[in-house]
């Protein structure tokens, strides 16, 4: 249970006893400095790393406490990938106290650790009273907030409201917190009135740039640009350090169709915080559509730089430079790149084996090597011929593209066919799939296509919802199973194959394996698209049903 509905006394140094810890720091004398200070605050057990990776290597065999990890550690990871990938991976979960060590104030590391959010940072030199009065501090909101955090975790988000509406009306402490996460869980039901009526409210209270943030998310989800783009313009003239409007003001006003303006805002966020990896991509993408092939080189070989020691590096990065460097007439210099990108991920990562392979196909047909060309896509054929793995959705249409461009446009349109039966729902694949159409002068072709697949699965799925409402739900639950088979990646086939199955359990009673069945699906849906609407709500009828935890979900602890 949280510390706000249980024990209203805060934490004392007496609770750090039982903790573990990790230190990181490339110098052995402040690590030794730092297991002192700990120790002389009672934490028993204390552990060191001397790198990035020593620190994801103990982090990935053991679970810690507190972490306190230095920004700079040398050659290799730096303290904000360590981060970044203890999270990705969850090494370090929501009761972890991560915070970020350095005796650096330049703005590059500082906005680099205020963006992506670490507990605290400690500056050098700090002292023992420094270090426990962080900790308390930390430790007493994370134990106020765990049992919210713990609901909102497993999207049981009528009950997190409740216990933030509990929390309010027990007074002022880690009142701008709740109402921050409250906020947020408006935001994840998808009521966008719901959620900028609330954030307004908030923002009434007096300058509060996350909740102005939220009132200008929820205008731009509305199609309300204009308005989307006032709100993002004065909170950042209310706090030019909040970075994300930098990147919401650049989305709304290319929506708006002013790509120009929209890179001159990203540009001028990359000054101020030059190490966010997605913001220089966005920044490359959007220079390209610009034209402004001098800026996108710049932004990917940034990517490329700061990606190189991250979990999130990507093959993209390098595929999309080697584009642009074809597009500034820098063909061998294309190659090259491509080169270090298969130097730099492994043989058998299937995503970067298609990335990579098709930018080599159009470097190659741009150099007018139609032979190269064509061998590199039946590399990439035969990769993924191969492999079980799902290759995201953008890709598989560069391959069905690389096909058609290359004279094999029955594979192609096939490609382009399974990917939207697994994505019918989503319209922006389906816009970027008709461009890709017109501009192979194919767009009535394409047309047809799109329809047929969608009105397929439109099909499949509505001959078993009528088995639902019919009350057959054996014959449904039989069926759907049948459906998601076939359609493994689609998100509305496998949450009506969970919801008929779950349905049957409760008519015919439960089984291991109508659970399992149920919890298949469940998960296919969750990873398929986190946000779909209707999971929360079948997340609440698996519980009322099962009584059994979804493992696959992400714990507090």
């Amino acid at each position: 249970m949280a510390y706000l509905h249980k024990d209203p006394v805060p934490p004392t140094v007496d609770k750090l006893k039982h903790y573990k810890a990790l230190v990181v720091d490339d110098f052995v004398n402040f690590r030794r400095t730092v297991k002192g200070m700990l120790a002389g605050l009672g934490v028993a057990h204390i552990v060191d790393a001397f790198d990035g990776e020593s620190a994801l290597l103990r982090l990935s065999s053991s679970k810690y406490d507190i972490v306190l990890c230095d920004y700079n550690l040398g050659p290799g990871k730096d303290g904000q990938q360590v981060f970044e990938e203890a999270k990705h991976y969850q090494y370090i979960n929501y009761m972890t106290i991560f915070m970020m060590v350095t005796a650096e104030n330049s703005m590059d590391m500082v906005m680099g650790v205020v963006e992506h959010m670490p507990d605290d940072y400690l500056m050098k030199p700090f002292t023992k009273q420094m270090l426990e009065k962080k900790l308390l501090s930390v430790l007493e909101k994370k134990i106020a907030l765990r049992e919210i955090i713990e609901t909102i975790e497993v999207m049981d988000y009528d009950r997190a409201l409740t216990l933030c509406d509990e929390a309010i009306g027990k007074g002022p402490k880690h009142i701008r917190e709740v109402l921050r996460i409250k906020g947020e869980i408006f935001a994840k039901r998808g009521d966008h009135q719901q959620t900028e009526a609330f954030y307004k409210e908030v923002a009434a209270m007096g300058k509060i740039p996350w909740a102005l943030f939220g009132v200008g998310k929820c205008q731009y989800q509305q199609g309300w640009l204009e308005e989307a783009k006032v709100t993002f313009t004065q909170l950042i003239k209310m706090n030019n350090k909040v970075m994300a409007a930098y990147d919401w003001l650049a989305k709304v006003l290319d929506a708006m169709g002013s790509p120009q303006e929209a890179q001159t805002v990203l540009m001028k966020a990359t000054e101020i915080s030059p190490r966010a990896l997605g913001r220089q991509r966005e920044l490359g993408a959007i220079a390209r559509k610009n034209q402004d092939l001098k800026t996108a080189v710049k932004s990917f070989r940034s990517a490329i730089t700061f990606g190189k020691n991250s979990a999130f590096k990507a093959p993209s990065d390098y595929a999309t430079l080697a584009r642009v460097l074809v597009d500034a007439d820098s063909p061998q210099e294309s190659l090259s790149v491509l080169g270090d990108a298969h130097q730099t991920f492994p043989r058998d990562d299937l995503g970067a084996t298609v990335e990579i392979g098709l930018a080599e196909s159009f470097v190659y047909q741009r150099m007018n090597r139609k032979e190269e060309a064509k061998e590199a896509i039946n590399n990439v054929i035969r990769a993924t011929e191969k492999s079980s793995v799902k290759v995201p959705a953008d890709v598989e249409l560069e391959l069905a593209k690389a096909l058609i461009l290359s004279g094999d446009g029955e594979k192609g349109k096939e490609i382009v066919r399974k990917l939207i039966q697994s994505n019918h729902e989503n319209e922006e694949l389906i816009t970027d799939t008709k461009k890709m159409f017109a501009g192979l002068d194919m767009a009535k072709e394409g047309q047809e296509l799109l329809e047929a697949a969608v009105e397929e699965v439109v099909e499949l799925n509505n001959e078993g919802v009528k088995l639902v409402k019919e009350g057959e739900l054996a014959k449904a639950t039989s069926y759907f199973d049948k459906a998601a088979e076939k359609l493994p990646y689609n998100t509305l086939i496998n949450a009506n194959a969970a919801y008929a199955c779950m349905l049957d359990m409760k008519k015919n009673g439960k089984t291991s394996e109508s659970i399992q069945k149920a919890k298949k699906y469940l998960e296919r849906v969750y990873r398929g698209n986190p946000q779909y609407g209707d999971l929360p709500r079948l997340l609440t009828v698996y519980r009322e049903i099962s009584k059994e935890p979804l493992s696959w979900m992400t714990a507090t602890a």
